[in-house]
């Protein structure tokens, strides 16, 4: 997706409208521009991301408050579905994972 488009400056497009790739454009962007720093600044850059975010786009603090806590139950049910019953973290596949029939190696019998 070009910058363009992303902006809604493409065809008029509404940014807020444009669906679900627009937040897995954003998403690769973040995670691009995290390459090579540590966890601890990743995470405090993406909350620090976050906060802005509601704090900008809500005028009261109780509204602010409101789509935190329903944000940390999103994410709170996301991150549970990674781990077991047990606690430990399962091996998680993106739906968009392909095997490549090309890369499979036949061994003889």
């Amino acid at each position: 997706m070009t910058d363009e488009a992303l902006l809604g400056r493409k065809k008029g497009v509404d940014p807020l409208k444009m669906g679900p790739e627009a937040g897995l454009e954003v998403y690769k962007r973040y995670q691009r521009a995290s390459i090579g720093f540590p966890y601890d600044l990743v995470t405090n850059a993406a909350a620090n991301i976050i906060l802005n975010v509601l704090r900008q786009s809500h005028k009261k603090k109780s509204k602010a408050d409101d789509a935190l806590r329903q944000l940390l139950e999103r994410m709170r049910g996301v991150l549970d579905d990674h781990y077991d019953h047990a606690g430990n973290r399962r091996s998680i596949f993106p739906f968009n994972q392909n095997i490549d029939v090309g890369n499979v190696i036949k061994f003889p019998k």
